[in-house]
Protein backbone atom coordinates (compact mmCIF):
# COMPACT_ATOMS: atom_id res chain seq x y z
CA UNK A 1 0.00 0.00 0.00
CA UNK A 2 1.33 3.46 -0.87
CA UNK A 3 1.99 5.73 2.09
CA UNK A 4 1.40 9.15 0.55
CA UNK A 5 -1.03 10.71 -1.84
CA UNK A 6 1.91 12.01 -3.87
CA UNK A 7 3.34 8.55 -4.41
CA UNK A 8 -0.09 7.20 -5.20
CA UNK A 9 -0.63 9.99 -7.73
CA UNK A 10 2.72 9.34 -9.35
CA UNK A 11 1.77 5.70 -9.81
CA UNK A 12 -1.61 6.77 -11.20
CA UNK A 13 0.18 8.96 -13.72
CA UNK A 14 2.16 5.91 -14.79
CA UNK A 15 -1.09 4.03 -15.40
CA UNK A 16 -0.66 1.59 -12.51
CA UNK A 17 -3.97 -0.30 -12.20
CA UNK A 18 -3.22 -1.32 -8.61
CA UNK A 19 -2.74 2.35 -7.74
CA UNK A 20 -6.10 3.15 -9.38
CA UNK A 21 -7.84 0.49 -7.30
CA UNK A 22 -6.14 1.66 -4.13
CA UNK A 23 -6.96 5.27 -4.91
CA UNK A 24 -10.65 4.44 -5.35
CA UNK A 25 -10.71 2.33 -2.17
CA UNK A 26 -9.05 5.07 -0.13
CA UNK A 27 -10.78 8.13 -1.46
CA UNK A 28 -14.34 7.08 -2.40
CA UNK A 29 -15.49 6.77 1.24
CA UNK A 30 -13.64 9.92 2.29
CA UNK A 31 -15.04 12.03 -0.54
CA UNK A 32 -18.56 10.69 0.02
CA UNK A 33 -18.30 11.58 3.73
CA UNK A 34 -17.06 15.09 2.90
CA UNK A 35 -19.87 15.60 0.39
CA UNK A 36 -22.48 14.38 2.87
CA UNK A 37 -21.11 16.67 5.58
CA UNK A 38 -21.36 19.57 3.15
CA UNK A 39 -25.07 18.92 2.78
CA UNK A 40 -25.39 16.41 -0.05
CA UNK A 41 -27.82 13.56 0.48
CA UNK A 42 -26.23 10.13 0.82
CA UNK A 43 -26.99 9.06 -2.75
CA UNK A 44 -25.79 12.39 -4.12
CA UNK A 45 -22.68 12.23 -1.93
CA UNK A 46 -21.82 8.81 -3.35
CA UNK A 47 -22.36 10.10 -6.92
CA UNK A 48 -20.19 13.15 -6.23
CA UNK A 49 -17.40 10.97 -4.81
CA UNK A 50 -17.55 8.65 -7.81
CA UNK A 51 -17.47 11.56 -10.27
CA UNK A 52 -14.42 13.09 -8.60
CA UNK A 53 -12.57 9.76 -8.43
CA UNK A 54 -13.40 8.96 -12.07
CA UNK A 55 -12.18 12.40 -13.19
CA UNK A 56 -8.93 11.91 -11.31
CA UNK A 57 -8.47 8.39 -12.64
CA UNK A 58 -9.01 9.63 -16.19
CA UNK A 59 -6.71 12.64 -15.75
CA UNK A 60 -4.55 12.44 -12.60
CA UNK A 61 -2.45 15.31 -13.94
CA UNK A 62 -5.43 17.63 -13.24
CA UNK A 63 -4.03 18.00 -9.72
CA UNK A 64 -1.23 20.56 -9.65
CA UNK A 65 0.99 20.00 -6.64
CA UNK A 66 2.37 23.54 -6.82
CA UNK A 67 -1.10 25.03 -6.23
CA UNK A 68 -1.75 23.28 -2.91
CA UNK A 69 -2.10 20.07 -0.95
CA UNK A 70 -3.83 17.06 -2.45
CA UNK A 71 -6.46 16.95 0.29
CA UNK A 72 -7.04 20.65 -0.21
CA UNK A 73 -7.56 19.97 -3.91
CA UNK A 74 -10.01 17.19 -3.10
CA UNK A 75 -11.82 19.38 -0.58
CA UNK A 76 -12.30 22.11 -3.18
CA UNK A 77 -13.47 19.53 -5.74
CA UNK A 78 -16.05 18.20 -3.27
CA UNK A 79 -17.18 21.70 -2.34
CA UNK A 80 -17.68 22.67 -5.97
CA UNK A 81 -19.48 19.42 -6.77
CA UNK A 82 -21.84 19.85 -3.81
CA UNK A 83 -22.55 23.44 -4.84
CA UNK A 84 -23.26 22.29 -8.39
CA UNK A 85 -25.53 19.55 -7.08
CA UNK A 86 -27.41 22.04 -4.90
CA UNK A 87 -27.75 24.44 -7.81
CA UNK A 88 -29.14 21.68 -10.01
CA UNK A 89 -31.62 20.72 -7.28
CA UNK A 90 -32.60 24.36 -6.88
CA UNK A 91 -33.10 24.74 -10.64
CA UNK A 92 -35.21 21.59 -10.69
CA UNK A 93 -37.33 22.90 -7.82
CA UNK A 94 -37.71 26.24 -9.55
CA UNK A 95 -38.83 24.57 -12.75
CA UNK A 96 -41.40 22.46 -10.89
CA UNK A 97 -42.63 24.91 -8.25
CA UNK A 98 -44.84 27.95 -8.36
CA UNK A 99 -43.70 31.41 -7.23
CA UNK A 100 -45.37 30.87 -3.84
CA UNK A 101 -43.41 27.70 -3.20
CA UNK A 102 -40.15 29.39 -4.19
CA UNK A 103 -40.48 32.00 -1.45
CA UNK A 104 -38.83 29.58 1.00
CA UNK A 105 -35.88 28.63 -1.23
CA UNK A 106 -32.52 29.84 0.02
CA UNK A 107 -30.69 32.45 -2.03
CA UNK A 108 -27.28 31.81 -3.54
CA UNK A 109 -25.65 33.94 -0.81
CA UNK A 110 -27.46 32.00 1.92
CA UNK A 111 -26.36 28.70 0.41
CA UNK A 112 -22.75 29.90 0.19
CA UNK A 113 -22.86 31.16 3.79
CA UNK A 114 -24.21 27.82 4.97
CA UNK A 115 -21.61 25.97 2.93
CA UNK A 116 -18.84 28.06 4.47
CA UNK A 117 -20.13 27.30 7.96
CA UNK A 118 -20.33 23.61 7.09
CA UNK A 119 -16.84 23.71 5.55
CA UNK A 120 -15.40 25.15 8.76
CA UNK A 121 -17.29 22.56 10.83
CA UNK A 122 -15.90 19.73 8.70
CA UNK A 123 -12.37 21.12 8.95
CA UNK A 124 -12.70 21.44 12.74
CA UNK A 125 -14.01 17.88 13.03
CA UNK A 126 -11.21 16.57 10.81
CA UNK A 127 -8.62 18.44 12.90
CA UNK A 128 -10.16 17.15 16.14
CA UNK A 129 -10.04 13.59 14.82
CA UNK A 130 -6.39 14.09 13.88
CA UNK A 131 -5.23 15.88 17.06
CA UNK A 132 -7.20 14.44 19.98
CA UNK A 133 -5.77 10.90 19.72
CA UNK A 134 -2.27 12.41 20.01
CA UNK A 135 -2.87 14.08 23.38
CA UNK A 136 -3.50 12.68 26.83
CA UNK A 137 -6.93 11.72 28.13
CA UNK A 138 -7.03 14.64 30.55
CA UNK A 139 -6.24 17.11 27.75
CA UNK A 140 -8.99 15.52 25.64
CA UNK A 141 -11.43 15.92 28.51
CA UNK A 142 -10.45 19.56 29.02
CA UNK A 143 -10.92 20.27 25.32
CA UNK A 144 -14.32 18.54 25.10
CA UNK A 145 -15.63 20.32 28.19
CA UNK A 146 -14.42 23.75 26.96
CA UNK A 147 -15.97 23.17 23.52
CA UNK A 148 -19.25 22.28 25.26
CA UNK A 149 -19.16 25.64 27.04
CA UNK A 150 -18.11 24.57 30.50
CA UNK A 151 -16.24 27.26 32.44
CA UNK A 152 -12.53 26.76 33.05
CA UNK A 153 -12.92 27.01 36.82
CA UNK A 154 -15.48 24.19 36.88
CA UNK A 155 -13.31 22.03 34.65
CA UNK A 156 -10.28 22.63 36.88
CA UNK A 157 -12.26 21.71 39.99
CA UNK A 158 -13.77 18.57 38.41
CA UNK A 159 -10.42 17.32 37.14
CA UNK A 160 -8.39 18.37 40.19
CA UNK A 161 -6.06 20.70 38.26
CA UNK A 162 -5.52 24.44 38.39
CA UNK A 163 -7.27 26.83 36.02
CA UNK A 164 -4.00 27.68 34.22
CA UNK A 165 -3.53 24.00 33.33
CA UNK A 166 -7.01 24.04 31.77
CA UNK A 167 -6.09 27.05 29.63
CA UNK A 168 -2.79 25.47 28.58
CA UNK A 169 -4.33 22.11 27.68
CA UNK A 170 -7.10 23.69 25.65
CA UNK A 171 -4.67 26.04 23.92
CA UNK A 172 -2.34 23.15 22.99
CA UNK A 173 -5.17 21.32 21.25
CA UNK A 174 -6.40 24.44 19.45
CA UNK A 175 -2.89 25.31 18.20
CA UNK A 176 -2.39 21.79 16.85
CA UNK A 177 -5.81 21.84 15.20
CA UNK A 178 -4.95 25.13 13.50
CA UNK A 179 -1.76 23.55 12.15
CA UNK A 180 -3.74 20.62 10.74
CA UNK A 181 -6.28 22.94 9.12
CA UNK A 182 -3.58 25.19 7.67
CA UNK A 183 -1.94 22.10 6.19
CA UNK A 184 -5.22 21.15 4.53
CA UNK A 185 -5.79 24.61 3.11
CA UNK A 186 -2.30 24.95 1.63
Amino acid sequence: MYTTSTRLLLNLLRGDKLAAEEFAALYLPLLARWAHRRGAQHADADDIAQDIVMRLLRAPSAYNREVGSFRGYLSVAVRRAVIDSMRKRKQARQAAASDEQLAGVATEDEIEALEEIEHRRVLRKFAEDAVLPTVGLQTQEVYRRRVNGEKSGLIAKALGIDRNAVYQAYHRVVVEMRRVIEGLEK
